[in-house]
This record gives structure tokens, sequence and C-alpha cells, in this order.
């Protein structure tokens, strides 16, 4: 939480808060000693949505009008493109240390889904860990977690219940004090039981999934910044439906560089890794060494990180896969 001490005040009847929860009527906010509501001054809700107050932000206050004006430089953004033809950012936490990618051992399980949520996050420069939840529902829950480490490398890969205390106290190494983690995953996949552990209390309320596809029914409805004993912070944040990259993924050396090393020993700087010939990529399928789907998933992220960054630049897309012509 906030300590006023390392920051001076822009004027005088200003105090230093930090925003835990946004609301539609409003903010909750924290000075470290207590929690309070506040209003933000109408000149920052006219800005574009990547500048207005988002959870993480600290604020100067001015208590007397229960209002806030100032905002402190960001040190972090956790962003996606905001759903929509237009192309817009969405912040979704400010000022966050280490992303928890939670994705259940259930029906919910999808590799290529872990590997874009970390091409999201790895664009926004935040070290990023994956948490398998329900892991007491797959008996080879071990194996599964061994078969993800190998395939996306140096990210740490944790399968747990979420449901137990002691299992989850593993991912305190991922928090350390004075951090701030952020919880991002689909509706269902254990977010809310997993901070409820990780705070030993029922901060936030917790659902079933539907039984018929294992999707979780939006339980958590809004982000919340919430303390945990240690004395770093979680936030907590609704499921994702839609995980659209903003452009500034680069995703060959931040999420493949498996893919992009091999890629160096291709026979040509323009490989596609299709059918030319001497392609080392397609060499380690043939080997065994790279599956066919990480490939897949590899093109389909690169193409969309492409248009992304031609939407935001608002230049023409040029042919039907801009990756085609990129050089590796």
């Amino acid at each position: 939480m906030p300590d006023a001490r390392i920051h001076h005040a822009p004027l005088p009847n200003l105090r230093l808060a930090r925003i835990i929860e946004q609301h539609r009527s409003g903010f909750m906010l924290s000075d470290g000693a207590k929690n309070f509501t506040a209003q933000a001054h109408p000149k920052l809700k006219q800005l574009k949505a990547a500048l207005r107050p988002a959870v993480g932000d600290f604020v100067w206050v001015d208590h007397k009008l229960q209002m806030f004006a100032h905002r402190l430089a960001r040190t972090s953004e956790l962003k996606r493109a905001a759903a929509g033809e237009r192309f817009a950012e969405q912040v979704l936490a400010a000022n966050v240390d280490k992303v928890l990618i939670v994705c259940g051992l259930d029906r919910d399980f999808s590799a290529r889904r872990i590997e874009r949520y970390l091409a999201l996050v790895h664009g926004c420069n935040i070290p990023a860990a994956i948490v398998l939840s329900k892991a007491d529902t797959l008996e080879a829950s071990d194996a599964a977690r061994a078969e993800l480490a190998s395939r996306i490398g140096s990210t740490p890969v944790y399968a747990l219940d979420a449901r137990d205390p002691v299992a989850v106290r593993v991912l305190k190494a991922e928090l350390p004090a004075g951090s701030t983690g952020v919880l991002l995953g689909s509706s269902g996949a254990g977010k809310s039981t997993l901070s409820n552990a990780l705070i030993q209390t029922q901060a936030m309320q917790v659902g079933t999934v539907r039984a018929s596809d294992g999707r979780g029914r939006h339980t958590t409805v809004h982000r919340a910044l919430l303390k945990l004993d240690w004395d770093a912070c979680l936030i907590d944040s609704p499921g994702l439906r839609e995980i659209k990259l903003t452009g500034d993924e680069d995703v060959g050396v931040q999420t493949f560089g498996d893919i992009s090393e091999l890629a160096l020993s291709c026979k040509f700087n323009d490989c596609v890794h299709d059918a030319e010939p001497g392609c080392a990529v397609q060499a380690a399928i043939a080997a065994g060494s790279l599956s066919a789907d990480r490939l897949a998933s590899y093109n389909k992220l690169s193409f969309e990180a492409a248009i992304a960054r031609a939407k935001a630049s608002g230049s023409k897309i040029a042919g039907k896969n801009p990756t085609r012509n990129m050089r590796r």
C-alpha cells in the first residue's frame, strides 16, 4: 500500500492512495490505513481509455472533496486491445510486478490459450507464471504440468488444488513482499478460489462451472486489489472472454523463442516454415522436438500481432498474411 513519505504531494491538501476497486459509480481506494470511496475528476474521464484510472494506480486524493485528479506515472500496464472493430487499448491493471495466468486442468485447459495469454503479458514486459488449478480433477496433473513446461520454456508452471491454502503457498515465491500480482484467466478457471486460498478468507465470491462445457459463471464482476498477509498485493479480475493482442508483442522473440532460434538455421532468411527447402523448423517437427500445433499457434499469434500493429498505426494491411515476408 502507498507510503506518502516517499512522494511529494503536488498540493498540501492531497494524500496518496491506491485504487483497489473500480465500479460504475466510482472507485474504492486505500491509503494504507483505511479504505474509502472517491470519484475521479471529470478531466480524467475525458482521457482515452488507456490513460483513465485503473485498479492498481496510485493517485493523489483530496479527502475534503473525495475526489482525485492526479495520477502517478505507472511502472507497468497490463493491457489488451478492447473488443470491437476500432482499435483501442484497455488497461486491465496498473503497477503490476507479476501476472499469474490461471488455467483449470479440466475442460478449460488449452495450451494455445496459455500461449496467447503469455504473448499478451510478454508484450506488456511483465514477468508471468502459469498456475494450473483443479489439479485434483486430473490424475496425471504432474505429467500435464511437465508437458506444458517443456512447450513454453522458462516460464514457471505450477499444478495445484486452488482450494488448498497449504498447496497455494508455493506461489509466495512469485509474489514477494512489496510486490503486486494479478490473476488472469477465463471465467471458471479458479482465480477467485485461488485468491481466497492465498488470503485465507472468503473475500471473493466463488461459483460453479457449467457441466456442459466447463465454463464459469463470472462470479467476479469487478477487479479488486487484495492485501496478502506477507505484505504483497493481489488483483483478482473477471474472466476474459476475448484476448486481443495490442500489437506491442514481439511474439517470436518473447513467447516463441524456441521457434525463433530454430529459424536462424533455416536456409532462407524469409522462410515462413511451410514447405521451403532447408527449413530448420519443419525439420524439428519431423524429428519430434517441436510440435506442429505450437508452430500453428506461433503463426496465428504472429499474424494477429501484425494486424494489431497495422490497426494501431492506421496502416493498410497488404496481402493475406502480413507476417509472410517478415525476416526471421
